[in-house]
């Protein structure tokens, strides 16, 4: 799989960095999007949850953004699993379930204010405790 990804990304004029997750049960995370979200300006990464790679990550978006870390409790309350949006007047939205931005805490989500003109959020439970993702799961990304 990675040789894929590797061929994708310098086809595509990218460096591919990859690297391997653990959850708070000790198996790998079966999504990236449940432990980051990447941004124009913004990059949330809940870096406890990198098992191997985790400097190159860092290091790597904190050339293009500015970072945010969240907690391997606050990956639980899928604080992670958030997704950026334009709305029809062009301007940078946040999408994330209720339970997420009860999960940030204030400076963290003073810190979402100062990058997003509106948070979205809707309650989310039966997806979150059932379906295993959260919002960003829910959309499907156009470019």
């Amino acid at each position: 799989m990675v040789e894929l990804a590797e061929k994708w990304s310098e086809r595509n004029g990218y460096i591919l960095i990859p690297f391997e997750t653990k959850s708070h049960t000790g198996g790998a995370i079966y999504h990236s999007d449940v432990m980051m979200y990447i941004g124009t300006n913004l990059a949330v990464v809940c870096k406890d949850s990198i098992a191997n790679g985790k400097n190159e990550v860092i290091e790597s978006l904190g050339k293009t953004h500015q970072l945010m870390f969240i907690t391997d409790s606050q990956l639980l309350d899928f604080c992670g699993n958030c997704i950026e949006v334009k709305d029809n007047e062009n301007r940078l939205c946040l999408i994330m379930s209720s339970k997420a931005v009860a999960g940030y805490d204030n400076d963290q989500m003073k810190t979402l204010n100062e990058f997003y003109d509106r948070i979205i959020h809707s309650d989310l439970t039966t997806i979150e405790n059932h379906g295993g993702g959260s919002a960003r799961c829910m959309i499907m990304e156009l470019y």
